[in-house]
């Protein structure tokens, strides 16, 4: 079961360095039923994993009967459910609908959740909670790519930091506060050369009340072997404001000072700096510009489909 395929090996070496904290870690195991591969990482029940996995259709795990649905589309579905031995867990299915250009690129690469596994590694050695993957896979029909497929630990029931935010006992000061814990989760990455490439509210989760914030959905990550490009910072912290901003336009106990975007971003910036003295700390300005754009792309597309897709 720990073998990689000729095929598998040479897909691994076009790859990002998140596959490799995956595909190298000596603990890393493999599963290949003929048309699906998956990966599992080093965990307490890997190998009750491995036999759940090798016995079952994996797309039939939506109908499990404690099966609780989080979103299902026509690309995209996901699910919490119980494993045989009672672990609660994550399920997520994306399926290859983005046509020949990326069914081409697949040919030698691994989907993203290959890479999210190998993030959640990197994540764990930075002291960066977030949920333990149990397996990472894939299924083709030939050589093409049809599902990827990603089993984590589920935590918090799926609540997000969004769920917190709008909560009625969460004051203008916990608001602040939450502001300071995301900023020093981005810059404890960014210490160890770690790009998230989508922080927002949504995207942060509280395992347990008081407890310290994680990280989750790492499909964008990309490590970098020398710093993190000053753009892709720039762009981080500004996501971040942005969330706050938007979401907080919709929270009635918000003061009106709390719309400052200077105060914000400088404010961003001083917790920024404070957690991350050695990195590199953007500008006030080039920081505002960049929430200013992305807010005003979010207002568009909200005008434009009536929803919030932040």
């Amino acid at each position: 079961m720990n073998t990689l395929s000729p095929i598998c090996t040479r897909r691994f070496f076009r790859d990002s360095l998140c596959l490799k904290k995956l595909l190298q870690a000596k603990e890393t195991r493999y599963l290949d039923t003929g048309s699906k591969f998956f990966a599992l990482p080093a965990s307490t029940i890997q190998q009750e994993v491995a036999e759940y996995l090798d016995k079952t259709e994996i797309n039939a795990l939506f109908d499990a009967p404690d099966a609780c649905m989080m979103k299902k589309s026509a690309r995209t579905s996901a699910a919490l459910f119980s494993l045989p031995n009672g672990q609660r867990v994550f399920f997520k299915r994306n399926g290859n609908r983005k046509g020949l250009r990326f069914s081409l690129f697949y040919l030698t690469h691994f989907p993203r959740s290959f890479r999210a596994a190998g993030a959640a590694i990197a994540f764990r050695e930075t002291g960066v909670r977030t949920p333990e993957v149990f397996a990472a896979g894939e299924e083709r029909r030939g050589m093409i790519l049809k599902n990827s497929f990603l089993l984590t630990e589920a935590v918090g029931n799926g609540a997000s930091l969004l769920d917190e935010f709008y909560q009625d006992t969460t004051t203008p000061e916990k608001v602040a506060l939450m502001l300071e814990e995301t900023i020093t989760a981005a810059a404890k990455l960014h210490r160890a050369n770690i790009y998230h490439g989508d922080l927002k509210l949504i995207n942060f989760y509280r395992p347990a009340p008081d407890a310290e914030i994680g990280i989750w959905d790492l499909d964008s990550v990309r490590i970098y072997r020398i710093g993190i490009p000053r753009k892709r910072v720039i762009r981080e912290i500004g996501r971040i404001i942005t969330s706050f901003l938007i979401f907080g336009e919709e929270k009635a106990n918000l003061p009106d000072s709390f719309f400052d975007l200077h105060a914000m971003t400088e404010k961003a910036l001083r917790i920024y700096g404070k957690a991350y003295p050695a990195g590199f700390i953007p500008s006030a300005h080039a920081v505002e510009q960049e929430a200013i754009s992305r807010w005003l792309s979010k207002k568009h597309l909200q005008h434009q489909y009536g929803e919030n897709l932040l």
